[in-house]
């Protein structure tokens, strides 16, 4: 009997290796447990974690037994490598430039006898490659003895994504997670190479920079990261865009490098959260910063009291017809595509109006315009009372809103729900109006006296118009907006999209009795209806970034909306709402009626 408990033990024991998964609580409390920092303080934190733990094959997600023995491996190298040539003291960008190159090529980083999960199929033979997860490292060794350089990593950009604190050093966490990234990003870079090769095999003698992904590969190679599908996103309209952006030299293939620079862009935009520091009133209003409370289980913890939302209140009545709401989303593919595309925070735009009662028969047209594009069905919202302002004859305040005072300040907005005027404070701030959770919300406000703002008879039949429409369905609308020729003509980036000239804009329809539009284009519209701007730019070849006057002084994506001259009205910069840095967290949690 005893022969068959022992080996009854074993099987059970590898059972459950095969099994037990740490989740992300667990994970990164066994690394503090090792002796290792606390990972979880990095932003990067969620895309380590979820990265390392998800089983696409199994459908499982959780730190395995081998990963977690992978990742100290690696995590005690990193240790090795930072206490021996950084003397344990942080590095600042000088210095990593210089002792970067010596740490990753440290005797300490050396891999030794290679681990290799048994149960792992793999083409990359034994010797000398090293496992899946300490491939990263490896490679970018690789090429550095070959080229002597780790300059596309180790710019400015790049140590500002890992510098976790914002303080200009990198230290024992940030290069634990540097390094473990490496390894991730480039474990899907070479497996998508070899995976569109028959029989092909990981060739240690070979040229490491002649692997290279295709057009069909970069996208897979980016699913395996977890980043949206970009080839389904949007109809694979900013296909074109992105990769254009990440083929730095223009090749048609992405390399290593190239690879790495694009998806940590995705990941975490340093770039674009630094451009929003220069928005004159950074980090946003701090009457929205979670107000401080005695307990963090009492019932008013994070309330919004009675005299910030006063003074919300004041804010809002600033605004005016014709002032825009430009927003940023960091996790959402449209966006998050978008803006890497053009360089920009902001990939979505509405327009401030002056809300008049209105009348009508609501979603009269909608329904026929859903059934000639059923696909929109699914994420389009219709009219109703307590979802917008469409169709509300009422004068009086927002029923669904706790704020006072603000019934005549109306968002007419573009986005997958359609095309709707809302109460601008319940839209923005409040429970039930915010569509999506975005990162950062700034105003933008018209310098100048426009004629008409607050006339209603000039502003209501727009509206009336184009209300309960419906998201732009135009073949390429979108990638000709961003593909417009005058961005081009601004830009020195070698791209391989062609850009789009008047004519292409004009072929996807480019009239105002549309009922589906985008974002941006509805604000153009808008504009050109209100005799604001001059008709000879195509409405449909705007984006939200071309109203930013901070960003396009050294930005050359951004093609600058002007208002017509003799009016001398002109954009103001960006006023920050909300960012991450401000720490406010939207919806707000507002009091209850009875409490107001």
């Amino acid at each position: 009997m005893a022969p068959t408990t022992v080996t009854a033990a074993a099987v059970a024991e590898a059972a459950f290796d095969a099994h037990a998964v740490l989740d992300r609580v667990g994970f990164y409390d066994a690394l503090v447990t090792a002796g290792f920092p606390d990972l979880r303080t990095s932003h990067l934190a969620t895309f380590l974690f979820d990265n390392l733990a998800t089983n696409r094959v199994k459908n499982t997600k959780g730190i395995t037994r081998t990963t977690f023995s992978a990742v100290l491996q690696t995590a005690t190298r990193t240790h090795r490598a930072y206490h021996s040539w950084a003397q344990n003291t942080p590095l600042d960008l000088t210095t990593f430039q210089t002792v970067g190159v010596q740490l990753l090529m440290s005797p300490e980083m050396d891999f030794g006898e290679p681990f290799q999960p048994p149960t792992v199929k793999t083409r990359v033979p034994p010797e000398p490659t090293p496992p899946r997860y300490f491939f990263g490292v490896y490679y970018w060794r690789r090429i550095n003895a070959q080229q002597n350089s780790l300059d596309p990593l180790l710019d400015t950009e790049v140590f500002g994504r890992y510098d976790r604190q914002g303080k200009g050093v990198l230290d024992e966490t940030d290069l634990i997670i540097l390094t473990l990234c490496l390894d991730i990003i480039c474990t899907a870079f070479l497996t998508t190479v070899l995976e569109g090769e028959d029989d092909a095999e990981y060739d240690d003698d070979r040229d490491v920079m002649s692997y290279t992904l295709t057009r069909e590969q970069y996208p897979i190679a980016m699913k395996k990261l977890g980043l949206p599908d970009l080839q389904r996103t949007f109809q694979g309209q900013i296909f074109d865009a992105v990769f254009a952006r990440a083929d730095v030299d223009g090749s048609g293939d992405i390399s290593l490098r190239e690879f790495n620079r694009s998806v940590m862009q995705l990941v975490y935009p340093v770039s674009q959260f630094e451009k929003l520091k220069h928005c004159p009133n950074y980090p946003g209003w701090n009457i929205l910063r979670p107000p401080p409370s005695a307990s963090p289980f009492s019932s008013t913890a994070g309330v919004v009291s009675r005299d910030v939302m006063t003074k919300i209140r004041e804010r809002i009545l600033q605004l005016q017809t014709g002032d825009l709401v430009l927003f940023q989303e960091k996790d959402g593919a449209l966006g998050r595509f978008a803006n890497h595309a053009l360089q920009t925070p902001w990939g979505h735009v509405a327009v401030v109006v002056r809300r008049t009662p209105l009348t009508g028969i609501p979603n009269e047209k909608t329904e026929e315009l859903l059934c000639q594009y059923p696909f929109r069905r699914n994420s389009h919202r219709f009219c109703s009372p307590g979802y917008c302002r469409c169709f509300d004859p009422s004068p009086d305040e927002f029923n669904s809103s706790r704020f006072s005072g603000l019934q005549e300040i109306g968002l007419l907005e573009s986005t997958g729900e359609g095309v709707h005027l809302y109460d601008l404070a319940h839209r923005l701030l409040e429970p039930g109006g915010c569509g999506k959770p975005w990162s950062s919300i700034a105003f933008v406000r018209v310098r100048g006296e426009l004629p008409g703002r607050n006339d209603s008879t000039k502003i209501n039949p727009f509206i009336e118009k184009i209300r309960g429409g419906i998201y732009t369905v135009r073949k390429d609308e979108l990638k000709h907006a961003i593909s417009y020729s005058g961005r081009y003509e601004r830009n020195n980036h070698q791209s391989t999209t062609e850009p789009a000239d008047e004519f292409s804009l004009s072929s996807t329809d480019n009239s105002c009795h549309r009922q589906d539009t985008f974002c941006a284009a509805l604000v153009l519209r808008f504009y050109k209806h209100m005799g604001w701007v001059d008709g000879d730019r195509a409405v449909n070849s705007i984006m939200p970034c071309d109203f930013d006057i901070i960003d396009q002084k050294t930005n050359p994506n951004i093609c600058p909306v002007h208002f017509r001259e003799e009016l001398g009205c002109s954009f103001g910069p960006p006023e920050l709402v909300v960012c991450p840095d401000l720490g406010a967290t939207l919806p707000l949690r507002l009091l209850k009626r009875r409490q107001l």
